[in-house]
């Protein structure tokens, strides 16, 4: 396995919990509110973006030496798979 794929991987798997599909609820918002609805709604989105990355990043804390043995990747670029989730869901925002 190629290290790189792994990394790719890991950031999908991670995505799905960092971002809980919080961008398919902002394309379906976007058309149902009004714009300053949908400022709030949009800031509310990044609140729970920012606390779901908080939680997968506290689980990393514990879960990164597992990881890192079994995937073959260091404890750091776990931490920057989560990072770039988070930021994949902003630029989808």
């Amino acid at each position: 396995y190629g290290k790189v794929a792994i990394f790719i991987a890991l950031m999908n798997v991670l995505a799905v919990f960092v971002g809980l599909n919080s961008q398919g609820a902002v394309s379906v918002a976007y058309f149902k509110l009004r714009p300053e609805e949908l400022r709030k709604y949009i800031a509310n989105v990044l609140v729970i973006l920012g606390s779901s990355t908080a939680v997968v990043l506290f689980s990393l804390l514990i879960v990164s030496p597992l990881l890192s043995a079994r995937l073959g990747i260091s404890r750091g670029w776990i931490f920057v798979a989560a990072t770039m989730a988070l930021a994949q869901f902003i630029t989808l925002i």
